[in-house]
């Protein structure tokens, strides 16, 4: 825990720097016009920078390259550093001109694919479904499957104020954390610089947001969660195998939620004859903010789920096989939005009952 003292000034400065850097991008912004103009499908009723990726990206990549300790990782790791930088660039253009799904696509295949390349894989399950270490071709293809699903889970997950900055604030502590029991530090200091951003970050994007993060933030944050897990899973392969499989068990409870919230709406609107990319109102914090009304119940709501599963799942451990308690996991999060459907049904049916009574004296 000590090591880990030493770096947290990395979370501070980063913060600090967070101070001068997003309220200029936000005004830079709002002169510029380079606005998020609100239209049926979006909650924000004035138009509203989407820019935060774009002051997140510039206080990590100071913080990276002025601290001896970023520029060493990004020698050992250059392709999450470069492949951040990447991302945020893609998606900055993305929330500017709408660039092709594809080429997000592309992009995000070859950047996980080089991730894999260059020894950072998923070598093992820990006994997630009867398995543990995994063939060669196995840990290539899982690999680029969670990274760029992880990627696109987490981008999706930016649907109302504050949500995106929150759960990627608790994910990168929760992940600092497993960083240091299994002896995994050397990502530190990219997670303290981006925790420190997105925190000064989040205190402009709570509602009313003053910005948002944008395409441009979410997809190289997701990105940069999802290689920090994977680099965890490998590393989880010295250790012995019970723990082993507890890190399988704690890294699937931080990323169940945006997992099976995703899947979810891509069954629902491919269900409907829709393509599952085509935008609606079905995720999870949709349907929070319909039952809870205010984007900060909803986002605190929806963090206190995210921590409770992943206790719980903690608590668990040793009692149950790894599998049994990924699958509650999931049903977790399945229960959540089917208690939250039910509960907007029945408000709907008591209002539609309310107005017929006064219809008819």
């Amino acid at each position: 825990m000590n090591d880990l003292f030493i770096q947290l000034p990395i979370l501070f400065l980063a913060m600090t720097l967070g101070m001068l850097v997003v309220p200029a991008v936000i005004d830079i912004s709002r002169r510029g016009q380079w606005l998020d103009k609100p239209d049926q499908r979006k909650w924000h009723t004035a138009p509203t920078p989407a820019t935060g990726g774009i002051g997140v990206l510039l206080v990590m990549s100071i913080i990276m390259l002025i601290l001896p300790q970023g520029r060493a990782f990004i020698a050992e790791a250059p392709f999450l550093f470069f492949g951040y930088i990447l991302l945020a660039i893609v998606g900055i253009a993305d929330d500017r001109v709408n660039l092709s799904p594809r080429m997000r696509f592309v992009l995000q295949l070859l950047l996980a694919s080089a991730i894999a390349f260059s020894g950072h894989r998923i070598t093992h399950l820990g006994g997630l479904f009867g398995l543990d270490l995994l063939p060669l071709a196995a840990q290539y293809v899982l690999t680029v499957l969670v990274i760029v699903g992880l990627t696109n889970a987490f981008n999706l997950v930016d649907g109302i104020d504050g949500l995106a900055g929150t759960l990627g604030v608790y994910i990168l502590m929760v992940l600092i954390l497993l960083g240091w029991w299994c002896g995994l530090q050397g990502a530190w200091p990219m997670q303290l610089a981006l925790a420190g951003a997105l925190l000064i970050f989040l205190q402009h994007n709570w509602r009313p947001a003053k910005v948002f993060l944008g395409d441009g933030g979410s997809l190289p944050i997701g990105f940069t969660l999802a290689v920090s897990g994977v680099m965890l899973m490998g590393h989880a392969d010295q250790m012995p195998a019970l723990e082993r499989s507890r890190m399988v068990e704690l890294l699937c409870a931080l990323f169940m939620g945006p997992v099976i919230d995703t899947l979810r709406v891509f069954a629902d609107r491919i269900a409907q004859g829709r393509s599952p990319f085509s935008p609606d109102r079905n995720h999870l914090h949709h349907w929070f903010l319909k039952n809870l009304r205010t984007a900060p119940q909803a986002v605190i709501t929806i963090l206190i789920v995210q921590v409770a599963t992943l206790v719980i799942t903690y608590l668990l451990h040793g009692t149950l096989s790894t599998t049994v308690i990924v699958l509650f996991q999931a049903l977790v999060q399945v229960m959540v939005v089917l208690a939250l459907r039910l509960a907007w049904d029945l408000r709907r049916s008591y209002r539609m009952v309310r107005t017929l009574e006064r219809i008819m004296g």
